[in-house]
């Protein structure tokens, strides 16, 4: 089991309602046991409000947390493309499958695609690092529309998830 940090997006009037919006709905995150705003990484965003930023307060200090977070995820999936050398072929990998056969090495190279896929489809998952709680999705196009219509509404906080 680890910690992982997401950031999670929610459209609120201030600081308190965008903790007290994204703490009522945690437990959506079915791929985790238990989690806490900032938690283990309070103060991420630095000195004043630690767990929260506002669009409208510092969208230079936002865009640069979005850009270090959506680098994570393409270096994940490359990551786990890298465990994969040699077994690129995914038709290899379905016809060496038998479901009455433990094989481990056949497991990890599922468990690897499917962080691949969950990421490309924008699943939340441990993996996503960032999830739009009003669109219900990891991609970020919703929040970017959001942001437009109404910046001083957009919220960013960030939650430590135990998996």
């Amino acid at each position: 089991m680890s910690h992982s940090v997401q950031l999670i997006f929610v459209e609120a009037e201030n600081h308190q309602d965008a903790i007290d919006a994204v703490g009522s709905r945690l437990d959506e995150a079915s791929w985790s046991d238990w989690s806490e705003i900032g938690g283990r990484f309070s103060g991420l965003f630095g000195e004043g409000e630690p767990d929260v930023i506002l669009y409208s307060n510092d969208p230079e200090k936002w865009n640069e947390v979005i850009k270090e977070f959506s680098e994570y995820r393409v270096a994940n999936m490359k990551r786990a493309l890298s465990y994969l050398e040699g077994r690129e072929n995914i038709s290899d990998l379905i016809a060496d499958y038998k479901p009455i056969v433990n094989n481990y090495n056949l497991g990890m190279d599922g468990h690897y695609l499917r962080t691949i896929g969950s990421t490309l489809a924008d699943y939340w998952t441990y993996d996503s690092a960032m999830f739009d709680l009003e669109a219900g999705t990891a991609n970020l196009q919703y929040l970017h529309e959001r942001i437009e219509k109404d910046p001083k509404k957009q919220f960013m906080v960030a939650v430590d998830f135990h998996h």
